[in-house]
């Protein structure tokens, strides 16, 4: 954000940001950033509980899908955000 302040760039009307993570400091500055928040106790326990199986020889899906949410805020444009 800094980099696009210096650069003279808007956000979002000239650029969106998106974090990851979800903390709270992304909806402290300004703009507020758009962010994924990510559920790292969940899937740590996930990782813990295929980890076990693994050391059990049993199979694992090859595939494992973590919750997500997006926590819309004002460092996206809304027109962006509403095609995904």
């Amino acid at each position: 954000m800094k980099a696009a302040y210096l650069r003279g760039l808007k956000i979002p009307e000239d650029l969106s940001i998106t974090g990851f993570g979800g903390y709270e400091v992304t909806e402290m500055i300004h703009p507020g950033i758009t962010t994924a928040k990510f559920y790292y106790k969940e899937a740590g326990q996930m990782a813990a509980k295929s980890i076990v199986k693994l050391v059990n020889g049993e199979e694992l899906p090859k595939l494992s899908l973590s919750k997500y949410k997006i926590i819309e805020r004002e460092s996206v444009d809304n027109r962006l955000l509403h095609r995904l």
